[in-house]
């Protein structure tokens, strides 16, 4: 009995690589900031840091000017500096995921 000819067409496309597209793995961390940066609260939470930050200017200040010692000067001014650059770097993560 004669056999049907079968077309190799469907075997053509099946030999055709569909090249993969690897998704970026994207940080939850990041995500997270970049969803808190759009959020309305950040912008209060961000205006509430800016406040203590100039508190803690303002706390030096008042003890210069009511003649604290230049070690207890010295003292706040080291603290109130680091705490600062603390909430600096609190302000900054979540604006670096915002431009990312």
């Amino acid at each position: 009995m004669d056999k049907a000819i079968k077309p190799d067409v469907f075997q053509q496309f099946r030999a055709i690589e569909v090249p993969t597209v690897e998704k970026e793995d994207k940080d939850p961390e990041d995500e997270a900031l970049k969803s808190l940066s759009r959020h309305s609260g950040w912008r209060y939470l961000e205006e509430y840091i800016n406040a203590l930050q100039k508190e803690m200017k303002n706390l030096v200040e008042g003890m210069v000017s009511n003649g604290s010692s230049f070690e207890d000067i010295g003292r706040i001014t080291v603290v109130t500096n680091l705490a600062s650059e603390k909430l600096d770097q609190v302000k900054q993560k979540v604006n670096d995921a915002k431009e990312e």
